[in-house]
C-alpha cells in the first residue's frame, strides 16, 4: 500500500479531530479531558492537562470568556458545560507542576508591557529558555487589578520571575523610548492591552500583520489589540510563536490557519441534563456532577455499531496505520494479520459514517496485497475456499440453462447460491419447482457458488478465472437473467459482474403477486418477528422492501430491526478467520432483536443465529413451512456438503429424470462418542477427512494402538496433517477424538492407497 493511499483512509476518519471545545478555544484547552478527569475524580490529572495548554491560569480561570460555550454540543441539551468554573476548581484544588522550563537559550527578548497579552508571551518564552526582561509602567498586571484579585496577579507575577523573567519599571513612556528598550534584544513583543504605556505606540510600530502581528520594525511583534481577555492572551501566544520563528529563521506563516475541527457526534438519544453548579464555591461533587455533564465528543458512530471494530480496542485511523505497518514488514511478525482477516466487509461502518470510511474495503485491499505478496496465511481462509471448491465440484455443481431436458435454453435461469443448498436444499427444491412452473419465459437451474469466498479472501486471481468461467458458460446459454435467492450472489454480481443480468428472487415473487399468483398458504407457530435484512441488501433498499413485503404476503407480523445491521459472521470469511468474534457478533444481534423470532432472508444469517441459540427463520421457512422449525439448529459442516450434492441428486431425478453421478462405493458409516460432533465442527473437520484416515489407516497398517484398543492414525491429504482416535465397530468407525495441525508428518502424505 503506498504511503498516498493510507493518508486517502486516515483523512475519512476524524476520530481525532479535536473536540468542539478546544477548537473553539484560542489557546487550545481540551475541555474533554479536563471533563473527563475531574469527572472520574482525578482534580491533580485534569489540572495537569489544564497546565499544558493554559498560560497564567489563576488569571485565566477568572477573565476568560468562555468561547467553547457557543460551541459545546451540550448547550441545547440543558446548557453548556461551565468551563472556567471547572478549571477554576483544579488550579484551587488541584496538584500539579507547571510545565518545566527549558535550559537558558542565550536569545534575549524584551516584552514591553504588563497587560495578559504580554505576560502571556513572557510566560511562553520563558518556558522555552529565554531570557525575558518585561518592561513595565506601573505594578505589574495593574490593568487587570478590577477583574482579578491581589492574590491571583501575585501568584502569577511570582511564577513569571521564577521562570527568570526579569522585571524592569519604565520611566517614561514606551513610544518615546522604544528604540532604547529595543537595543540589545533579539527580538521584542510590545504589548498593547497595557493603557500604562501611554499613546503614540501603534504609531510608532505601523501596520501589524493579522497573522504573524510582525510590525514595520524588523524583529519586533505587537499584541494585545482583541477586545477579549482570553484573544489578548492567545495574541499574547501567537506573537511568542512568531518570535521563536524569527529567531530560527523559520518562516512566520506556514500553518498559522486557526485550527478547525471537522469531528462528527451523533446526538441521537442523548437526554437534556442541566446544570446544578452554584454561582461561586461550588461542591467538589457538584463540580464532578458538572463535569460528567460533557458529552465526551467522539465520532465512533461505526465502533458502537460494530462488533469487530470494537473488538479490537480502537478506531478506523489507527486501524489503517497498522494495516500499512503489517503490509510494509519485510521481515518479522504481522500482527494485525488476524486483523484483517476479521473484518466481515458488510459496508455497515462506511454506511454509519460522514465521510464513509470502509473498512472492509480497506481490509479487502490488505488481503489482496498479502496474497500477491505471499504472506496470507494458509490457515485463514482456506476452509472456505475449498468449500466454493466442493460446491463448484462434480458432485454439487448442475448446470441446466433450459426448463426441461430437450427444450432450448431458457429465458432466466435460477442461481440459489451455494449457501441455501446447503442449508435447506428441501425448500430450495421447492421454490425451484415453484418458480418454474409458473415462469412464463422458462426458468433453467445453475448450482454453484458466484465466488464470493474467493473475492472476500483476496484471491483476485482466483476469483477473476471463476468470472470468466461463470461469464462464457452464461453467454452459451443465451445470456439468460439470472434469478439469485442470495443476496451475497446478488452483490458480487452487481459489483463485479456488471455485464450479467440478474434479478432477486424476492423481485420475481413479487411479479407473480403481480400477476395474480398467490403464495403457498403458509402455517406455522410463529406469525410475529424482527426482520433482519441481509447486510449485503444494504445498498438494495427495492430489493429490501420486497423480502418485507414477501413475509408479509406469508401472513406475518413483520416489525424492522431497531437498528442497522451489521453482518451475521459468515460474510468476509470472518467465521473462518475469527470464530470467537463471529459468534460474539451473532449474538449480539441476536441480543439486539429481544424476545421475538428473528427472520431473515439469507441462508447464513438464519445458519449463524441459530448457531448462538436464537429462535429465527428464513422467509421461505414461511412460504414452504413444512420441514426445520425456528428452533431447528444449523446443519453440521459435513451435512452442508451432503445436503448441495443431494439438491443436485433430486432436482436431476425429479426434475430432468435422470440420475446423479455419485461417489463410487458406499460410504463408511460413522458413530460418535458424546459431544465429538460439536467439536469437529469448531476444528473443521469433515467427516470425508474422517474417512479417508480410518481407510488408509486399515489399508496400509500405519496406526497406533493403545492399550484401550483405540487406534491412532494420520494422514495429510491437502495442507493439513489430520489425526484420528477411532476404534472399530462391525461396518463402522467410532470416532472418539479427532484433531488437524499444519506439521508435516512423515509417511502422512499420501492417498488412501498409500504411497
Amino acid at each position: 500500500m503506498e504511503q498516498n493511499r493510507l493518508r486517502e483512509y486516515e483523512a475519512r476518519c476524524v476520530e481525532e479531530e479535536p473536540p468542539f471545545c478546544q477548537a473553539a478555544c484560542p489557546l487550545n484547552v481540551d475541555g474533554r479531558e479536563v471533563c473527563r478527569r475531574i469527572g472520574s475524580g482525578d482534580t491533580d490529572g485534569a489540572l495537569a492537562v489544564l497546565l499544558r495548554a493554559l498560560p497564567l491560569p489563576r488569571l485565566l480561570t477568572r477573565l476568560c470568556e468562555q468561547p467553547c460555550q457557543a460551541a459545546c454540543k451540550r448547550k441545547d441539551l440543558g446548557g453548556p458545560i461551565e468551563m472556567r468554573a471547572l478549571e477554576r476548581f483544579c488550579v484551587l484544588n488541584g496538584a500539579a507542576p507547571r510545565p518545566p522550563l527549558l535550559p537558558p537559550g542565550g536569545k534575549k527578548i524584551g516584552v514591553v508591557g504588563s497587560g495578559l497579552s504580554a505576560l502571556t508571551a513572557a510566560w511562553d518564552l520563558a518556558r522555552k529558555g529565554h531570557a525575558v526582561t518585561l518592561h513595565h509602567a506601573g505594578a505589574i498586571g495593574a490593568s487587570l487589578l478590577s477583574r482579578v484579585g491581589p492574590e491571583d496577579l501575585a501568584a502569577e507575577t511570582d511564577a513569571l520571575l521564577r521562570a527568570r523573567v526579569r522585571a524592569i519599571p519604565l520611566g517614561r513612556p514606551a513610544s518615546e523610548i522604544l528604540d532604547g528598550l529595543l537595543q540589545g534584544c533579539d527580538a521584542a513583543c510590545v504589548a498593547l492591552d497595557d493603557p500604562a504605556l501611554g499613546s503614540g505606540l501603534e504609531e510608532r510600530l505601523g501596520p501589524i500583520d493579522p497573522t504573524t502581528l510582525a510590525t514595520a520594525l524588523p524583529h519586533v511583534f505587537a499584541a494585545g489589540a482583541p477586545s477579549s481577555f482570553v484573544d489578548r492572551a492567545a495574541q499574547g501566544r501567537t506573537a511568542a510563536q512568531s518570535i521563536l520563528r524569527d529567531l530560527q529563521g523559520a518562516s512566520l506563516t506556514a500553518d498559522r490557519e486557526r485550527r478547525r475541527t471537522r469531528l462528527h457526534v451523533n446526538l441521537q438519544g442523548v437526554s437534556s441534563v442541566p446544570t446544578k453548579l452554584a454561582a461561586q464555591d461550588p461542591a467538589p461533587e457538584e463540580v464532578r456532577e458538572e463535569a460528567r455533564r460533557c458529552l465526551d465528543c467522539r465520532c465512533l458512530d461505526c465502533v458502537k455499531v460494530c462488533t469487530y471494530l470494537k473488538s479490537y480496542g480502537s478506531y478506523p485511523k489507527r486501524y489503517a496505520r497498522e494495516i500499512y505497518n503489517n503490509l510494509s514488514v519485510v521481515q518479522g511478525t504481522r500482527s494485525a494479520n488476524r486483523m484483517i482477516n476479521s473484518c466481515s466487509q458488510c459496508g455497515l461502518c462506511a454506511a454509519v459514517c460522514p465521510n464513509g470510511f470502509d473498512m472492509g474495503a480497506l481490509c479487502a485491499e490488505a488481503r489482496d496485497e498479502m496474497n500477491r505478496q505471499g504472506k496470507m496465511p494458509p490457515s485463514a481462509h482456506e476452509f472456505a475456499l475449498l468449500d466454493m471448491e466442493h460446491a463448484d465440484g462434480p458432485h454439487a455443481a448442475l448446470f441446466l440453462p433450459g426448463s426441461d431436458r430437450d427444450g432450448p435454453p431458457a429465458g432466466r435461469v435460477f442461481f440459489p447460491g451455494c449457501q441455501l443448498a446447503a442449508s435447506d436444499p428441501e425448500r430450495t427444491a421447492k421454490l425451484y419447482e415453484f418458480l418454474r412452473e409458473r415462469s412464463e419465459e422458462g426458468l433453467g437451474l445453475w448450482l454453484g457458488c458466484c465466488g464470493a469466498p474467493a473475492l472476500w479472501a483476496g484471491r483476485m486471481e482466483a476469483f477473476g478465472q471463476k468470472r470468466r468461467a461463470m461469464e462464457d458458460r452464461w453467454r452459451e446459454a443465451g445470456e439468460p437473467e439470472l434469478v439469485l435467492a442470495c443476496s451475497a450472489c446478488l452483490q458480487t454480481f452487481r459489483r463485479h459482474v456488471p455485464g450479467m443480468r440478474v434479478v432477486s428472487v424476492w423481485e420475481v415473487l413479487e411479479e407473480l403477486r403481480a400477476r395474480g399468483v398467490a403464495l403457498p398458504q403458509a402455517a406455522g407457530a410463529d406469525r410475529s418477528f424482527v426482520l433482519y435484512p441481509p447486510c449485503t441488501l444494504r445498498g438494495e433498499p427495492r430489493v429490501r422492501e420486497l423480502l418485507c413485503r414477501t413475509a408479509e404476503a406469508a401472513r406475518a407480523e413483520v416489525r424492522p430491526y431497531p437498528e442497522e445491521g451489521e453482518c451475521c459472521g459468515y460474510g468476509g470469511l470472518q467465521a473462518c478467520a475469527n470464530p470467537d468474534l463471529a459468534d460474539a457478533t451473532a449474538a449480539r444481534i441476536v441480543e439486539r432483536a429481544g424476545e421475538e423470532t428473528l427472520l431473515v432472508g439469507c441462508a447464513m444469517c438464519r445458519d449463524r443465529f441459530a448457531s448462538v441459540g436464537a429462535r429465527v427463520a428464513h422467509v421461505l421457512d414461511l412460504i414452504f413451512p413444512e420441514g426445520r422449525g425456528a428452533d431447528s439448529p444449523p446443519p453440521r459442516l459435513s451435512e452442508r456438503r451432503e445436503n448441495r450434492e443431494r439438491l443436485r441428486g433430486e432436482l436431476l431425478r425429479t426434475v430432468w429424470g435422470e440420475e446423479s453421478e455419485g461417489e463410487e462405493g458406499a460410504a463408511m458409516e460413522l458413530r460418535f462418542a458424546p459431544g465429538i460432533r460439536e467439536r469437529l465442527d469448531k476444528r473443521r473437520i469433515l467427516d470425508e477427512d474422517l474417512r479417508r484416515v480410518v481407510r488408509n489407516a486399515e489399508a496400509t497398517g500405519r496406526r497406533m494402538v493403545s492399550p484401550e484398543g483405540r487406534s491412532l492414525a494420520c494422514l495429510r491429504p491437502r495442507n493439513v496433517t489430520t489425526w484420528v482416535e477411532y476404534t472399530l465397530e462391525d461396518e463402522a468407525a467410532r470416532i472418539h477424538n479427532a484433531w488437524t495441525h499444519r506439521m508435516v508428518v512423515q509417511g502422512s502424505d499420501f492417498g488412501e492407497d498409500g504411497p
